[in-house]
């Protein structure tokens, strides 16, 4: 199918747009080649296919690339006769890309993408109608370096692989020099510092290799050894080099390179979009299926509260031990205990037996905060589990989620809810207690003090009581929930994209083969 070039350009400009908005925040298998072949479509639209369509005005960009100490620097100087990109023994050279243009061509560069990758410098050395870029390492030990050159490559219009003689057999460059091929960069090699014995050899056995990896077309352009030197190469060193430069440039070659390069990558473009929207689907399934898993993994631990809370085994230990001394002979709550009738009127005795079953019932609040505090600390446990046996890389996740989770402030909220509405149950004071020591012996025997639940039942609170532990029940649930809220809410922090839009840009691009001049 041919596309107008208008359409095409609309189509791809709208198809940068959408995949500045798309990222794969998940690290599953996968996601970097996810995130590459996204990097890759947005340099190839931004930097070298969308200015050549919309004008043909802009310069070929012709990037040397290659391994580390191949000598991309000084030939780069030496092809423009000027010292321009620092070159040195040391590694990694070239940190900043340095891209030559010739001032003629400054113009045509306004808004191209290449301009955000490197230093660009307007300088009469340059050669008209190409751009020429020094772009770092392909294996720099820097990764910004690495991820930089690979940017570079994708915008590039043609590509210059530097290597030399005892590199060229290297399977990283390789490996590289083919990907470059099959994403439809156009590439010559050079071959550098090769010593004149073996020029005719290596040579040969380069052109095989090329040829058998489907290059047989590609320039080849040989450099002789210089020796140990400093500064800029021997000009007729770099003669043949720099001519087949300029005869690109004075030529119907460079706009016939351009248009090659970009004409084959379009019947890609339904593909790698495709693979990008199925990408973004898995990732929004495990996403959903990460969420599942926080609530499913902390469904033992709520579960087991709840049972506690409803059974009332929050009151041994400490708590009854107290009730038995102040249930005494002599104690405040001796006469309750003993189901005394006391004289209404004497409201003294009243309010020392609601401070004692105040005390108690503080007591008591304290050791269930402790209780929910580390309840919720097993459910993030459960979670963390669930979430590291994912194929999911959650590291990161878990370690932003677990500084931000206050397990003491979840608890003590929920101990705060839970008197609350402890607060709002419909309760009378009696000969006994006025109504804080009614709430007071409420909450004593929701917890499972033997005693205070015999006392209760005297008092027929049992419906209160059973009120109470349901609520405790509720807001131990609410407390992990709130653990379980907060790692969803690590896994919101990287939202998501939906793959609608990418589909309907490939969909844009369904059985294009290339666009009409």
């Amino acid at each position: 199918m041919e596309l107008t070039k208008s359409r095409f350009a609309h189509i791809a400009q709208d198809t940068i747009a959408t995949l500045d908005a798309v990222h794969f925040p998940l690290d599953l298998p996968g996601s970097e080649q996810l995130r590459e072949t996204r990097a890759q479509l947005l340099t190839m639209l931004r930097a070298r296919i969308v200015p050549h369509v919309l004008s043909s005005d802009v310069p070929a960009v012709v990037v040397f690339g290659g391994s580390s100490g191949a000598g991309k620097s000084t030939l780069f100087n030496s092809i423009l006769g000027t010292e321009l990109s620092p070159a040195s023994v040391l590694r990694p050279t070239t940190r900043m890309p340095y891209i030559a243009v010739h001032p003629h061509d400054m113009a045509a560069l306004e808004g191209h993408g290449l301009l955000r990758m490197g230093k660009v410098v307007p300088t009469t050395y340059g050669i008209e109608h190409v751009i020429l870029v020094d772009a770092p390492d392909l294996d720099s030990v820097d990764a910004a370096n690495r991820e930089l050159s690979r940017r570079l490559l994708d915008a590039a219009d043609l590509w210059i692989f530097v290597t030399t003689a005892h590199r060229y057999g290297d399977a990283f460059s390789w490996n590289t020099l083919l990907h470059a091929h099959q994403m439809g960069v156009t590439s010559a090699v050079i071959l550098n510092r090769v010593p004149s014995k073996v020029q005719a050899s290596v040579r040969k056995d380069l052109m095989t290799r090329m040829a058998e990896n489907g290059l047989e077309t590609s320039p080849l352009m040989i450099v002789s050894d210089a020796g140990p030197h400093e500064g800029l190469l021997d000009a007729q060193a770099v003669e043949e080099v720099r001519a087949w430069i300029q005869t690109l440039a004075r030529s119907q070659m460079a706009s016939a390179l351009v248009d090659r390069t970009t004409q084959a990558l379009i019947p890609q473009l339904n593909d790698r979009l495709l693979f990008l929207a199925d990408g973004l689907d898995t990732q929004a399934e495990m996403y959903e299926t990460l969420k599942r898993e926080a609530s499913r993994a902390a469904e033992p631990v709520e579960r087991a509260f709840a049972a506690s809370a409803r059974a009332g085994r929050f009151g041994g230990g400490a708590p009854e031990a107290v009730w038995l001394s102040q249930a005494a002979d002599k104690g405040a709550l001796a006469s309750l205990v003993a189901r005394v009738q006391p004289h209404f009127g004497k409201k003294k005795a009243r309010r020392a037996r609601d401070e004692a079953l105040i005390d108690i019932a503080q007591r008591i609040l304290r050791i269930i905060e402790g209780i929910i505090q580390r309840t919720c600390g097993n459910a993030e446990d459960a979670i963390v589990r669930e979430w590291e046996a994912s194929p999911v890389n959650t590291a990161p996740i878990v370690e932003d989620v677990k500084g931000s989770v206050q397990l003491d402030s979840i608890a003590a909220q929920a101990v705060s809810r839970f008197v609350s509405d402890i607060d709002t149950l419909d309760v009378v004071e009696n000969e006994w207690l006025f109504e804080p020591g009614v709430r007071a012996l409420i909450i004593v025997a929701a917890s499972g003090v033997a005693g205070a639940v015999k006392a209760a039942d005297f008092l027929s609170l049992n419906t209160h009581v059973r009120q109470a532990r349901d609520i405790l029940a509720r807001c131990g649930k609410e407390a992990i929930g709130e653990v379980i809220c907060a790692y969803v809410a690590g896994l919101s922090r990287t939202p998501i994209s939906q793959s609608a839009g990418v589909r309907l840009r490939a969909a844009e691009f369904l059985g294009a083969t290339h666009y009409r001049q």
